[in-house]
């Protein structure tokens, strides 16, 4: 079985904590990181040779946001298409979207990566 992937939470990035023996994934924080594509490539990376090596189960993806910059959507997107082609290989993906009630630009960012990633559904959870 794939070992954990922990990233601590900086200042500008999100913590990262991918638990494969558990099935839940999160990702929670501010995430403007100087370089969105080069701090997700650890991360998109673990999934996908996840993708080809993990048996089919429930996973849990917690997506909590204070701040997420385009560049990091533009990440988190290609993130999501790697877990929409988990959900398409027998895994039951359960995407959760955290928001604050009155942060309407987080559950706009969450409804049109929704769109964009395939079967995937999220649930959006009010705080």
């Amino acid at each position: 079985m794939m070992s954990k992937l922990f990233i601590v939470e900086g200042r500008n990035a999100p913590k990262i904590n991918f638990d494969p023996k558990s099935g839940k994934f999160e990702i929670s924080g501010k995430s403007y990181p100087e370089s969105a594509e080069r701090f997700y490539k650890v991360p998109l990376q673990w999934l996908k040779k996840y993708s080809e090596e993990g048996e089919p189960k429930d996973i849990e993806v917690k997506l909590k946001f204070e701040f997420i910059s385009s560049a990091s959507v533009i990440s988190m997107l290609q993130l999501l298409k790697v877990m929409d082609q988990l959900r398409a290989k027998g895994f039951n993906i359960n995407v959760k979207w955290y928001l604050q009630d009155d942060d309407d630009d987080i559950k706009v960012t969450g409804e049109s990566l929704e769109s964009l990633c395939g079967e995937l559904v999220f649930e959006y959870i009010t705080e």
